[in-house]
């Protein structure tokens, strides 16, 4: 009886600490210049050497943003005390989504900079992120977006996406990010 407890325990805790299955590399993310929520210039060297999750919303919209924000406000209050991993939400609409508005928005949430960073700037850098580099759409009239979010390692690759609708994305963006903060560059 102790021996098939013990065995049991050993199984359980080596399940736990199972290595991470590969990720493919599915992109990188090149240099580019945007304004923060502050008014500051931000650059991927603002944060260096950090994990992203990036997602892409709207300050104005009346649809899944508020849901994508929730959702992005949860994943970083679990990771708020890992430095090597960094929130990005980029604007699809930067005529009106200001540093001021994205610093209004940003406070609704209660997104603290130094984890959190709201991007907004020229559309034509804000749609080549979006379509060629993040491959989720293009910045439109509409505002039509994906609501997808992405998972960046520390070397500016793209590794991971992840539906929304899924019922333990967060789960699993937590897990993925907290592998690649640890890994070695």
């Amino acid at each position: 009886m102790r021996s098939a407890a013990f065995l049991a325990l050993a199984v359980l805790l080596a399940s736990g600490c199972a290595p991470h299955p590969e990720m493919p590399v599915l992109g990188t993310v090149p240099d580019f210049s945007l304004t923060d929520q502050e008014g500051r210039e931000f650059r991927p060297s603002s944060v260096p050497g950090t994990v992203w999750i990036v997602d892409f919303i709207y300050t104005n919209c009346p649809g899944p943003c508020p849901l994508m924000s929730e959702r992005m406000k949860r994943i970083a209050r679990e990771l708020q005390s890992d430095p090597a991993i960094h929130c990005l939400s980029f604007s699809v609409d930067p005529a009106r989504d200001t540093p001021n508005a994205l610093n209004q928005y940003a406070r609704r949430y209660r997104a603290e900079s130094k984890q959190w960073t709201f991007l907004t700037g020229d559309a034509k850098t804000l749609d080549r992120l979006d379509w060629d580099v993040f491959k989720l759409g293009h910045l439109t009239p509409d505002f039509n977006h994906s609501t997808r979010f992405v998972l960046v390692d520390k070397q500016r690759q793209i590794r991971a996406y992840y539906r929304m609708s899924d019922d333990d994305m967060i789960a699993h963006i937590v897990r993925d990010a907290r592998y690649f903060a640890r890994e070695k560059p």
